[in-house]
C-alpha cells in the first residue's frame, strides 16, 4: 500500500474549518487506488486537478493526477502501470461533485486518458466570477482573495514526467488541490446567498457539454472571421484545409501549427492553389510544408471545386453593417445595465459574441429566431430587457432587416 509522504507545507491556518494538517498520500499500486476511488464513491466531492505536458504532441502527457477530499491529498502517478477504470467510475459519477479551477485543460486530460468526461464539475473559477470577483481569476489570485496565501508557481512548466518528482514539484502539486474543497464551500455559500447557484451550476455544464463536442474540426474555420469576404468556394477550401490539418495533427500526435502554421490558412485558402507555382507565391509556406503537404493541399482544391456544399457547411457571418450601429449599442448598453442592476461583470451576463449572433439572426428573419441565441438562466434575465430595445428601435430594425433581403437577393442573383 502507498504510505503518506513527509513533506513541509504552508500554514493553513487562515482557511475555513482547515486547522488541520491532511496527510499526502503518493499513489503508484492499484490496491491503493481502488481503495482510494471507493471510498471517494461514498462522499459528494472531491478536489481535482492535473500536471502534464503538451509542448510539442496535440494530445496531452499525463504527468501527475492531484486529487482531496476531507481526509487528505492524494498524488496518482499516471506514469505507473495501474488499472484507472475504478478512477475513470468516480469520474462519471454523478452523486459525486469533482471541483476544479480553470478546468478546459483538465477536461481535455481526463477524456484522452481516462476516455471519459468528470461529471458533475464545480469549477471555482466561473463560481468566482459569479460571485462578484474578476473573471478568469487564477487560482494563485483566488487563494490569495480569499486566505491571504501567496502560493508558489515556479513549478508550473517543469518537467512532470521525470520521476522522481523534486520536492519542489510535489509540494506545488499538494498546494493546487489543497484549498480547493474549502474554496469550493466558501464560494457555494455567496452562490445561494446571491441565489446564483443554478446559474454556475448550468455554466459548469456547458463546459462539458463543450468538451463533448465533436464538430471542433467541422467548424474551426468559423473562427476567421475576416474570411467573411471570401467566395463560398474559398470557405469551403478553408474548411477542408483545417479538418486536413486537424486529421493530420491527431494521426500524427503534434500540434496543429507542427502541420501548418496558423498564420498559413488565409493564404493557402484564398489562393486556392493549382500548381507547385502557386504554391511557392504564397507568403508564409516553406519549403519543408510544401514538400511534405504540397500535393495534398493542391488535391484538396480539386476536390472543393468538384464537390457541392456539404450539409454542414455555412458562410462565416459577414461584419455587422456600421448602420447597424446604434441598434448594437443600444443592446449591448441595455443589457450592462441589467448587469448592474445584479452587480454581475456585463461580459457575464451578454458576450460580445452571443450579442453579434443574434444581431444577426435578427436582422435576417422578422420572426422571433435571435431569441435562441438565448438560452437557461440567462434567456429568463435578457429577453425582457433587448425585446424592449428592439421595439424601441423598431424602424432602425426593419430598415436594417430590408438592406439584409436586399443583399440576399443580389447574392442569389
Amino acid at each position: 500500500m502507498a504510505a503518506p509522504l513527509i513533506m513541509p507545507f504552508r500554514d493553513v491556518n487562515a482557511l475555513t474549518n482547515a486547522n488541520r494538517d491532511l496527510p499526502v498520500t503518493y499513489i503508484n499500486d492499484n490496491d491503493s487506488l481502488a481503495a482510494l476511488c471507493a471510498r471517494w464513491r461514498q462522499q459528494k466531492a472531491i478536489a481535482l486537478d492535473t500536471e502534464f505536458i503538451r509542448e510539442r504532441t496535440f494530445y496531452p502527457i499525463l504527468g501527475l493526477i492531484q486529487a482531496a477530499d476531507k481526509e487528505g491529498i492524494y498524488l496518482i502517478d499516471p506514469l505507473a502501470d495501474l488499472d484507472f477504470s475504478p478512477f475513470s467510475a468516480v469520474l462519471t459519477d454523478e452523486s459525486i461533485t469533482k471541483v476544479f479551477h480553470a478546468c478546459g485543460e483538465d477536461l481535455d486530460v481526463f477524456a484522452y486518458f481516462c476516455g471519459v468526461l468528470p461529471t458533475p464539475i464545480f469549477d471555482t473559477q466561473v463560481a468566482a466570477a459569479y460571485c462578484g470577483m474578476d473573471t478568469q481569476m487564477g487560482y494563485q489570485r483566488l487563494v490569495l482573495a480569499l486566505y491571504d496565501i501567496n502560493l508558489d508557481k515556479h513549478e508550473t512548466r517543469s518537467n512532470w514526467l521525470q520521476r522522481p518528482l523534486s520536492d519542489a514539484q510535489l509540494s506545488y502539486a499538494v498546494e493546487d488541490v489543497r484549498f480547493l474543497l474549502d474554496i469550493h464551500q466558501v464560494l457555494r455559500a455567496r452562490l445561494e446567498e446571491k441565489e446564483r447557484l443554478d446559474w454556475v451550476e448550468e455554466e459548469c455544464q456547458g463546459l462539458i457539454k463543450q468538451g463533448r463536442n465533436s464538430d471542433v474540426a467541422l467548424t474551426y474555420y468559423l473562427k476567421f472571421r475576416n474570411a467573411c469576404h471570401f467566395s463560398t468556394t474559398q470557405q469551403r477550401f478553408l474548411q477542408a484545409l483545417c479538418m486536413w490539418r486537424e486529421e493530420e495533427a491527431r494521426n500524427r500526435d503534434r500540434p496543429r501549427g507542427f502541420i501548418l502554421q496558423e498564420s498559413c490558412l488565409l493564404p493557402i485558402a484564398e489562393a486556392m492553389p493549382v500548381s507547385e507555382a502557386d504554391l511557392r507565391a504564397i507568403q508564409g509556406l516553406g519549403k519543408r510544408e510544401m514538400a511534405r503537404y504540397g500535393e495534398m493541399i493542391l488535391s484538396l482544391v480539386e476536390q472543393v471545386r468538384a464537390e457541392s456544399p456539404a450539409a454542414q457547411f455555412k458562410m462565416i457571418p459577414a461584419p455587422l453593417r456600421k448602420e447597424s450601429k446604434p441598434l448594437l449599442d443600444g443592446l449591448k448598453k441595455a443589457s450592462s445595465n441589467k448587469a448592474k442592476t445584479l452587480d454581475l461583470k456585463p461580459e457575464l451576463l451578454l458576450r460580445r459574441k452571443t450579442l453579434e449572433g443574434l444581431l444577426q439572426k435578427l436582422l435576417k428573419s422578422k420572426t422571433n429566431d435571435w431569441q435562441d441565441e438565448l438560452r437557461g438562466w440567462r434567456a429568463a434575465i435578457l429577453l425582457p430587457v433587448l425585446s424592449a430595445e428592439i421595439s424601441r428601435q423598431a424602424a432602425l430594425v426593419e430598415r436594417l432587416q430590408s438592406y439584409s433581403r436586399s443583399s440576399v437577393r443580389k447574392e442569389e442573383e
